[in-house]
């Protein structure tokens, strides 16, 4: 289950962002960022920079590299923002 965090889960407002950025109208969970949604090294930078922006949290380039579906993503988001101070 995808933390809630304003009027929407992680887990969707990070597929809203992960779409909007590559120009999309939808990914799922189980989206593949190479074989599915066929991310570049641009579209990773530009991924790695909305969602940063997004859940005021740094995603290390070296780690989103290991983040290899939509899912994976949104489980370091959610872990990392349970990490943050309120």
């Amino acid at each position: 289950m995808s933390a809630i965090v304003g009027e929407k889960t992680v887990e969707e407002r990070a597929m809203v962002v992960i779409a909007g950025t590559l120009h999309l109208k939808s990914v799922s969970p189980e989206s593949s960022m190479t074989d599915d949604l066929h991310v570049d090294v641009i579209d990773r930078g530009k991924l790695l920079f909305r969602l940063n922006e997004e859940f005021e949290i740094t995603i290390p380039p070296d780690e989103a590299e290991k983040l290899q579906t939509v899912q994976t993503f949104v489980d370091y988001i959610e872990k990392h923002i349970k990490k943050q101070p309120a």
